[in-house]
């Protein structure tokens, strides 16, 4: 008898349970619907407004380039050592620092840039043409440089040929 009374009262407190949610819910819904509703008007068009923004960017720096690495111990150093003395003037350098650009440009664009590139590896190389960026990951060619103790000049001209290609880009899409 008294396992029948347990049971019967948990039922009971279950049943309460789903009615109090479901009245709890049927009474707060209206109200939360509009709040829900103006929370994705408003992301919707501050989405659109970045995009602007964006595309702006990238229109005000057309043609500019840039060098990216990463603080990653077993390279930072033969980058600022080796490379970025190497690198043309014009290149813009960003300085991934964990998942934080450093460079002299905006943060949110640049890690707006870096999240939209395709080929995923750095160091890298990026272009700005017609309003779209263009990247090549140097990454492979790095570490086998750096681990197989080869000449810095290898990576020097490598990343020089990779650069030639992505100025080419000009041309063709011209």
């Amino acid at each position: 008898m008294q396992m029948h009374v347990k049971k019967t009262g948990i039922v009971i407190l279950q049943s309460v349970g789903v009615v109090m949610g479901v009245l709890g819910t049927i009474i707060i819904f209206p109200f939360l619907l509009p709040l829900i509703l103006a929370l994705m008007f408003i992301s919707r068009i501050q989405t659109r407004q970045f995009r602007r923004r964006y595309a702006t960017f990238l229109v005000q720096n057309e043609g500019a380039e840039f060098f990216c690495y990463t603080n990653r111990a077993n390279s930072q150093l033969f980058v600022k050592e080796h490379i970025l003395p190497a690198l043309d003037p014009q290149v813009h350098i960003i300085h991934l620092q964990g998942n934080k650009p450093i460079s002299s440009f905006d943060e949110v664009y640049i890690s707006h840039m870096l999240h939209s590139i395709e080929q995923v590896g750095f160091p890298s190389v990026m272009k700005i043409v017609n309003g779209r960026v263009f990247d090549r990951s140097l990454h492979h060619e790095l570490y086998t440089i750096v681990n197989q103790k080869q000449s810095p000049t290898l990576f020097v001209e490598t990343m020089e040929e990779q650069l030639t290609q992505l100025r080419g880009l000009k041309e063709e899409s011209s």
